[in-house]
């Protein structure tokens, strides 16, 4: 995993859209904590963090706009 922070961890926070946020995490709870993306569109419980967000480049989000890579 690769990331661009100085201290040489990897920064993940929520979304600032609080409107965002408390939809995705009220689907999550409704889907036993898995995230509503994997679940709809491939059919498969993942919970957070994927390995996406893991692995994605600083600035990006994850599926569901919940979270932000910094």
């Amino acid at each position: 995993m690769m990331n661009n922070n100085d201290d040489g961890f990897i920064h993940i926070t929520l979304n600032t859209d609080k409107k965002l946020v408390r939809e995705v995490k009220r689907e999550m709870r409704q889907n036993y904590n898995c995230c509503p993306y994997f679940l709809n569109e491939k059919g498969v419980g993942v919970h957070c963090f994927c390995n996406d967000i893991l692995e994605a480049q600083v600035g990006e989000m994850c599926h569901t706009g919940l979270y932000v890579k910094k």
